[in-house]
């Protein structure tokens, strides 16, 4: 039971972290873009 729930819990924390990395990523890109047109 413990091991199943950790493990899950883990997967969904992995998840969210490669979400919020992805989203940091596109925020960068845009922001580089910006500034690129700005030039």
């Amino acid at each position: 039971m413990g091991k199943s729930r950790s493990k899950n819990t883990v997967s969904a924390w992995f998840a969210r972290v490669i979400a919020a990395m992805l989203l940091a990523g596109q925020v960068v890109v845009h922001l580089l873009q910006g500034k690129i047109h700005v030039r």
